[in-house]
C-alpha cells in the first residue's frame, strides 16, 4: 500500500495532543506499508491512523508493536516525526506524551496476533540513493584523470579530487543505513542528499565534455556539497553509536520573524522560503515554511540554508535572502532569524 504524508508534520501535534482518539494521517510524506503475517506472507495493509497516548515507562519497541508496527529505523523516524520536540526514545520517561502510528483498533483486532506492518519511508529516494553511488563512481573516475590545467591548477584539482572523496563517502554511509533498515534517517535529509549527487554528477558530465577548465562557481558548489555532506555524516555517526534506540537525526526548531525594514513592525501575509545553500540554484529544490503570519517556525536538518520571504505563490525574494547555518541547540534553544521587509512588498 503506497500512501503519501506531510515531509513537515510539525502543525501535526498541537491539535492532537489532548485526545486519545484514533485520528486519520495527513496526506503529504511519500512511506510504503506492507503487512507481513507469521508465516511470512505479505498482505494489504488497512489504512493507519494516529493515537495521541500518554506511555507508562514502556519502550518504544512495545508502544509500537502494540499498534501492529514493526520497530525498524523508519518506523522510529516516524515518530520523530510526529513529536518534533522528542529527543531520544531511550530512555522514554513515564508520563511522555507521544504522537503514535498504528492500525485502528477494529482491524487490528482481526488480524493474526504476530502479523505487524513494516513501513519504508520515502522509499523512491531511497531506491536512487542506492544507486547513486554507482552512477557516479565513472565520472568521477574520469575527473579524477584529467590534468591540473583543467582545475586552474593543482592546487584547485586537489581539492575536488578530495570533496568528490568526502561526497562518495558519505553516500556510502547512507546507502550503508539505507540497506540496514536500523537508523532512523531523515526524510529531508535524504532528499536533500539525493538531489545533491544529481547536482554533482550533471555537473561533472558537463565538465568533463566541455573540454573547459571547471568553471569558479561548479567548484565551489561542489565543495559546499562536501561540507554539507560531511555535516550529515556526523548526525549519520551519532545515531551509529546510539545502538537500537538512536535519538533523532540532528535538527533545530528554526523561528522566522518578519519585520517591516522601516519601523520594524511585525509584517504578516508572506511566505516564508529556504533551499540549502548547494541547491540554491535549483528552483525546483525551494521548500516553504507552514504559515503566512509574523513568525513561523519549522524544524530543519543540520545544513546551510538560504531563508527568504515572497508574496504567497511566488518565489520573487521581498526580504534579502540570509544565510542560515542550521545546527542543533543546546536544550532545543531554537534559532531565530529575522528579516526585514519593504512596506507595501505584499505583506500586511
Amino acid at each position: 500500500m503506497r500512501v503519501t504524508l506531510a515531509l513537515l508534520l510539525l502543525s501535526l501535534t498541537l491539535p492532537w495532543m489532548a485526545s486519545a482518539e484514533e485520528k486519520p494521517l495527513p496526506a503529504t510524506l511519500d512511506f510504503e506499508t506492507v503487512l507481513v503475517t507469521p508465516s511470512g506472507k505479505q498482505a494489504a495493509v488497512p489504512a493507519m491512523v494516529l493515537e495521541t497516548v500518554r506511555t507508562e515507562g514502556e519502550p518504544i519497541e512495545e508502544l509500537l508493536r502494540v499498534r501492529r508496527i514493526e520497530p525498524g529505523g523508519d518506523a522510529l523516524g516516524l515518530i520523530y516525526f510526529l513529536n518534533p520536540a522528542l529527543a531520544q526514545v531511550d530512555p522514554l520517561p513515564s508520563g511522555t506524551t507521544l504522537v503514535l502510528p498504528g492500525l485502528p483498533a477494529a482491524d487490528a483486532a482481526r488480524m493474526a496476533p504476530e502479523a505487524l506492518v513494516h513501513v519504508s519511508v520515502v522509499p523512491a529516494i531511497k531506491r536512487e540513493l542506492l544507486a547513486s553511488d554507482l552512477a557516479l563512481g565513472p565520472i568521477v573516475e574520469k575527473v579524477n584523470l584529467l590534468p591540473a590545467a583543467r582545475f586552474e591548477g593543482p592546487d584547485e584539482k586537489e581539492e575536488i579530487v578530495g570533496a568528490l572523496d568526502e561526497i562518495r563517502g558519505f553516500l556510502e554511509l547512507l546507502n550503508l543505513g539505507i540497506t540496514e533498515g536500523k537508523l532512523p534517517l531523515h526524510p529531508e535529509v535524504l532528499r536533500q542528499s539525493l538531489a545533491e549527487a544529481r547536482l554533482v554528477k550533471s555537473t561533472l558530465e558537463a565538465f568533463v565534455k566541455s573540454g573547459k577548465p571547471l568553471a569558479v562557481a561548479d567548484r565551489e558548489t561542489i565543495v559546499q556539497i562536501s561540507e554539507d555532506m560531511n555535516l550529515k555524516a556526523r548526525s549519520f555517526d551519532e545515531m551509529r553509536r546510539g545502538g537500537d534506540r538512536p535519538r533523532r537525526w540532528r535538527d533545530a526548531r528554526v523561528v522566522v520573524r518578519l519585520k517591516g525594514d522601516k519601523d520594524g513592525a511585525p509584517v504578516s501575509g508572506l511566505r516564508i522560503h529556504y533551499v540549502p545553500r548547494a541547491l540554491a540554484s535549483q528552483a525546483k529544490k525551494v521548500r516553504q515554511f507552514s504559515g503566512l503570519g509574523s513568525e513561523v517556525t519549522a524544524r530543519l536538518p543540520e545544513a546551510s540554508y538560504l531563508v527568504w520571504a515572497a508574496a504567497e505563490g511566488r518565489s520573487t525574494p521581498l526580504s534579502p535572502k540570509v544565510r542560515v547555518d542550521v545546527r542543533r541547540q543546546e536544550g532545543d534553544r531554537e534559532i531565530v532569524v529575522d528579516l526585514p521587509v519593504p512596506r507595501g512588498g505584499g505583506g500586511q
